[in-house]
């Protein structure tokens, strides 16, 4: 029987207990042992990092979706061919915000295949915005609809009408939650040639002003952690608040009371969410045996198969990256699901270069040190302190995009 290894990065210990469900099908159909390897999103990229430089390790890993183009360029990874792709349904099989993860500029090798799609998102009370005379459909959909929004609710008495994680430090998903803004006031990072910082540019730095002001309205709550703001939002204290998708679809956990839970709505943060997640990826050092070659891949077609992808959403509450398990994973009226189709529609992820994994966490550090000196001093410059932090990042970043 052949074995191969399949590392995953689980985000609770609960993931970790589940995860061994997920093998016991795909094994006794293909009579191949699954060797499961657990890590965790804080140690993933150095541990396969050292996989990548050895050429040994695991045949088949989950990955985070911008990690591909460091792991392509030491010459890491196994590439899937069209007919196997063809296999699994070609790119179409899964959600549009997902299809960049699996290229790289300029290339049209699969390098990776989308597994799992990860959104930061807003929950709110219905009841709490009618009763304020905010009508839902037009709360929310940009930045300053969201201000605007958070503005009334504070006038009409509202003692916390707004909750955003920003802790524990490093936080690095602060920029997560800003790309939503910056994109859709028509921002960017990158450059679409990809050889130029332009997140200090005004579009952005506007963007990115109008995101961290909304942390002036929070001095009771800082530095929370996201699951104290879902928890804080489900027992009935906050009118809204930033929410990932897991926790919002796991309500319950949290203790959510019946009147939270029948109100409940959700929103993207803008017309351009971000869209992040996990991919799949074959090892080249696993070509090295033709038998487990051939595991390797019946068993990332089984991962990311309807009824592989229905049974990871079931187990772990991920969200699948499959268009048509996607379609099926929550009922039609269920608060999330008009939510997730548009980010799966219109959503984004980051630039796939080389480079990405340096800028991604240096402009996270960045901000959270401007979201440290807000709770300090909720009346600081919040413009003068963009400038101040990323026009240096962008001047060296440029340096090293020109090469």
């Amino acid at each position: 029987m052949v074995e191969i290894e399949f590392s995953y990065i689980g985000d609770s210990p609960e993931d970790v207990e589940r995860f061994p469900q997920l093998i016991d099908d795909f094994q006794k159909d293909y009579r191949a042992q699954i060797h499961l390897k657990a890590l965790t999103w804080e140690q993933a990229w150095t541990d396969l990092l050292d996989v990548a430089l050895r050429g040994k390790g695991p045949d088949v890993s989950q990955i985070g979706d911008t990690w591909v183009s460091s792991f392509v360029g030491m010459n890491a990874l196994r590439p899937f061919s069209s007919q196997e792709m063809a296999a699994m349904g070609g790119k179409a099989a899964f959600a549009p915000a997902t299809h960049s993860s699996m290229f790289l500029p300029n290339d049209t090798r699969v390098w990776s295949v989308p597994w799992s799609s990860y959104i930061y998102l807003i929950c709110y009370r219905k009841d709490i915005l009618q009763k304020a005379g905010i009508d839902e459909k037009t709360a929310f959909g940009s930045p300053d609809a969201l201000r605007q929004t958070i503005q009334r609710l504070k006038e009409s008495g509202v003692e916390v009408p707004w909750l955003m994680p920003s802790g524990p430090a490093p936080y690095n998903d602060l920029l997560h939650m800003a790309a939503s803004w910056v994109w859709g006031m028509g921002g960017d990072f990158i450059s679409p040639d990809g050889k130029q910082a332009i997140f200090s540019q005004p579009a952005s730095l506007k963007a990115l002003q109008t995101y961290l002001e909304l942390y002036r309205y929070l001095p009771a709550y800082a530095n929370q952690a996201i699951d104290e703001c879902v928890q804080t939002f489900a027992s009935g204290q906050a009118a809204m608040t930033v929410a990932d998708v897991r926790s919002a679809r796991a309500l319950n956990e949290f203790g959510v009371i019946p009147q939270v839970l029948e109100n409940l709505g959700t929103a993207n943060f803008s017309e351009v969410p971000w869209v992040g997640g996990s991919n799949l990826i074959i090892w080249h050092h696993t070509q090295i045996s033709a038998e487990k070659e051939r595991a390797a891949l019946a068993w990332i077609n089984y991962l990311t198969s309807d009824i592989g992808q229905l049974k990871f959403a079931k187990l772990i509450g991920a969200i699948p990256a499959r268009a048509s398990a996607l379609s099926v994973t929550l009922p039609a009226d269920h608060p999330l699901t008009s939510t997730l189709a548009q980010a799966g529609k219109t959503g984004r992820g980051y630039p796939k270069i080389g480079l990405w994994q340096r800028i991604e966490l240096q402009l996270s550090l960045e901000i959270g040190e401007i979201v440290k000196t807000i709770w300090a001093d909720p009346t600081a410059d919040i413009e003068g302190l963009l400038h101040q932090h990323l026009e240096p990042l962008a001047r060296r970043f440029n340096m090293a995009l020109a090469y």
